[in-house]
């Protein structure tokens, strides 16, 4: 049953049983006792269902959510394991930015095809019908791979399921967010933020490399209804990521994502790392 359809069916509750309800927290007398408490039982197990029927709709809606902030402190850290090596683990410390996510722990696969893009990638081949489950350029044309604009968009599909444990999380490593914008495109939260980093000078063999900021573009399109989130990134500039994030077309494959697929719970989205 549709929250709609809930709606609908409290406005067919008779006037009566609501007169009933709001006369049980009134002082009572004599015979009429026993009728108003048995008028009133039925009037509560009625919202009760009502009750019921609207928790089950939004659990059965697979409602997704989504919480960002900076790192409590620089200690703050996050592990990986891996079950060929128990004895072994990856920590990551000094960590930028934190994406957390609750919700079901199951959400359908999603692939998506470009309606735009700045040039062809390189790396990525779309299936039969043309859509991608990740999809990278590494150099734009005419552009020094060495330079700042050496991975100039890149998408990349992740999932609630994947995160929505006590020690889940999505990261940005070495990548510092500023100001983060949130928008709404149709369903989707879509959150937008231009991210640096800085490298000081460095000698190298019979040349000094002078230090450096560069830029990343981040939009992420987040499902909260279907538990996908996508992330279009690219060192080109926020004009041309978001271009390609909007003009995705973005489809379920039929497939159903897990947490229980998952050995790990946490990755990272920095630009041209990984």
């Amino acid at each position: 049953m549709l929250s709609k359809e809930i709606l609908f069916a409290m406005n067919d509750i008779r006037d009566e049983y609501l007169e009933d309800a709001r006369q049980s927290i009134l002082p009572r007398e004599g015979k009429h006792v026993k009728k108003t408490a048995r008028r009133v039982t039925r009037t509560l197990l009625i919202a009760a269902i009502i009750s019921v029927l609207m928790v089950g709709t939004a659990f059965a809606a697979g409602v997704f959510s989504l919480r960002e902030r900076r790192p409590a402190d620089a200690d703050e850290t996050y592990t990986l394991h891996w079950s060929e090596s128990p004895s072994e683990s990856l920590t990551w410390t000094d960590i930028k930015y934190v994406f957390t996510f609750d919700g079901p722990e199951e959400c359908s696969r999603v692939k998506f095809k470009p309606g735009w893009l700045p040039f062809e990638p390189v790396y990525s081949t779309p299936d039969a019908d043309g859509y991608y489950t990740r999809l990278v350029s590494e150099g734009a044309p005419g552009v020094d791979h060495t330079s700042s604009n050496y991975q100039p968009y890149m998408v990349n599909a992740y999932y609630v399921p994947q995160f929505a444990t006590e020690d889940g999380a999505m990261l940005l490593m070495y990548q510092t967010p500023g100001e983060i914008t949130e928008e709404h495109w149709g369903s989707e939260t879509v959150l937008k933020f231009t991210a640096s980093k800085h490298f000081d000078a460095i000698e190298r063999d019979d040349r000094t490399i002078p230090e450096r900021t560069d830029h990343y573009y981040f939009v992420i399109r987040f499902s909260e209804s279907d538990g996908y989130i996508v992330v279009t990134c690219g060192t080109s500039d926020m004009e041309t990521v978001e271009h390609v994030a909007r003009e995705l077309d973005i489809q379920p494959t039929g497939e159903i994502v897990k947490t229980s697929d998952y050995e790990n719970h946490v990755t990272f989205i920095d630009v041209g790392q990984g």
